[in-house]
């Protein structure tokens, strides 16, 4: 997790303001880590360190988590082989998300920021599949677990696993915009103001898209995932603390306000949504489970034979 923090960091748009002079006589400014330009976008360092313990203190959670898995059963065997809602494939594609960060790393220290770009969304794609997996892994198997007495065990995998991924993930688009945004300005030539407003624009859509999205088409899966909706808020405050944003002297900053607003309202309806739910329309009503061999539990749907045992779930 220490690459996601030094990728943050050495990003053009996350960095700390610096007092390094600038050749004036170059009209395109150097984006290497040891002379930034001024941020397109801006997280303050107060507010990324706040982001980033929040974000590392869930990942550990949630791996330790995991590693528990290794060692309780259930009837059916060792957790993370059965039910096997926690796969491998997670973790797998984890520690992928981490590889890319490094690599995103290198190629900013070598000044390679439009394929940095692409690894650093890459990162991000990982972390939202091994999210997505865990999501339909969990809901799959939530009944063997609740029907085995293992219902501390949905919610730890809810809070810890789930919440934990989403967050990491937020975080992971808003770098990826963030970092968009100067590539467009120092490589493309965008103004800084439209590279802001085009990137600003994404992230909005992307929030109102997530809420329907989460309330209306994967709710059975995301019901208890809020995460995404607070660090979206802590990122958005991070951005309106900006100088550049602070004194509200641009349609950015009117914008950036707006988002902010519209993103409590979202959080705000997510937690009633939730709430009512959660007492008129339970999950798991039946769902089902099989393992036909070693493969942690890949079938999804039916009976779980074990050696001459034959047991029909659910």
């Amino acid at each position: 997790m220490t690459s996601v923090t030094r990728a943050a960091n050495h990003s053009p748009l996350s960095c700390p303001n610096s007092t390094a002079q600038t050749n004036t006589t170059d009209p395109t400014p150097s984006l290497s880590p040891a002379t930034p330009p001024a941020e397109v976008l801006d997280i303050s360092t107060r507010w990324l360190a706040i982001i980033l313990v929040i974000i590392f203190a869930w990942q550990v959670a949630w791996l330790c988590y995991g590693v528990t898995t290794i060692f309780r059963k259930t009837s059916y065997g060792f957790l993370y082989v059965a039910p096997g809602y926690m796969h491998p494939s997670v973790y797998w594609c984890f520690s992928c998300a981490n590889l890319c960060c490094v690599a995103t790393l290198i190629l900013l220290y070598f000044d390679i920021n439009n394929v940095s770009l692409t690894t650093t969304v890459v990162a991000m794609a990982f972390v939202y599949a091994a999210l997505f997996m865990s999501l339909r892994r969990v809901y799959i198997r939530a009944p063997v677990l609740i029907r085995e007495g293992r219902v501390r065990d949905v919610w730890m995998a809810r809070v810890f696993v789930h919440n934990g991924l989403a967050a990491l993930a937020t975080f992971l688009t808003f770098v990826t915009l963030f970092h968009f945004a100067s590539v467009l300005t120092y490589i493309f030539e965008v103004s800084r103001e439209l590279s802001v407003t085009i990137s600003l624009n994404v992230i909005f859509l992307e929030i109102l898209v997530w809420f329907f999205v989460d309330s209306l088409v994967f709710d059975r899966f995301t019901r208890y995932t809020v995460s995404p909706y607070g660090m979206a808020l802590l990122n958005l405050l991070s951005i309106l603390t900006d100088s550049d944003f602070a004194d509200f002297s641009s349609s950015n900053s009117v914008l950036v306000t707006f988002m902010l607003g519209v993103t409590c309202l979202t959080l705000l309806l997510k937690v009633a949504v939730v709430s009512v739910r959660h007492v008129r329309a339970p999950l798991f009503t039946g769902t089902g489970f099989s393992a036909v061999s070693k493969n942690y539990g890949t079938l999804d749907y039916g009976t779980l034979y074990s050696g001459s045992e034959h047991r029909t779930l659910l």
